[in-house]
């Protein structure tokens, strides 16, 4: 059976966040900020991923462990960032830095 004193608190939890919000859409907003919804945010972040994605395949190749890292960030960095100029920077940060370290002599 049930602890009476749990259904009681899940009830009052549907109850306001049912009073808090007139449809899903709302509930849903509250979760994943508006600028996620942009199409250009969308765009980007999967440019990023497929360069990611990219940098894992090399890696995995030629059996290097720091493309492997930066791909695997590219791929999940655009969940945590909701700027997109902030995006755009970071991506074209973590784009450069296998060739930085290429010509410093440190990757290949």
């Amino acid at each position: 059976m049930s602890d009476p004193s749990l259904l009681d608190l899940i009830n009052q939890v549907q109850s306001t966040s049912t009073q808090n919000s007139a449809s899903p859409v709302n509930s849903m907003n509250q979760l994943i900020p508006a600028s996620m919804w942009n199409p250009w945010w969308i765009t980007v972040s999967t440019l990023f991923g497929l360069i990611g994605v990219f940098y894992l395949s090399y890696a995995k190749r030629e059996k290097q462990i720091i493309p492997g890292l930066i791909g695997l960030a590219l791929c999940i960095y655009p969940f945590f960032v909701s700027s997109l100029i902030w995006m755009i920077l970071i991506g074209c940060f973590l784009c450069l830095v296998p060739w930085i370290l290429s010509r410093m002599g440190r990757l290949f």
